[in-house]
């Protein structure tokens, strides 16, 4: 599975419309797994979401959201300082 652009816009109107559940590749989970209230199923194969549907496989789930303020506190802006900008 390749990464999708625009990823992020389509599962926050997914949302508004009721969508809970969101298969995804790989590679787009970094941007969605701030998002508060859905279950990521990261997925590198289409034969793990054959697997999935038809035998019943589970894999990993993200359903817990990382904490936004927690990453902004890690990456804290530094103070800026325009003493030598002329």
């Amino acid at each position: 599975m390749k990464r999708v652009n625009g990823l992020l816009p389509s599962v926050i109107s997914a949302m508004h419309h009721g969508y809970k559940h969101f298969f995804v590749p790989e590679e787009n989970v970094f941007e969605l797994e701030y998002v508060p209230g859905i279950h990521i199923y990261p997925i590198g194969t289409f034969d793990q979401i054959v697997e999935y549907f038809l035998q019943g496989k589970q894999f990993y789930c993200i359903d817990q959201a990382k904490n936004i303020e927690l990453l902004y506190e890690q990456n804290s802006p530094h103070e800026v300082d325009f003493a030598q900008i002329k």
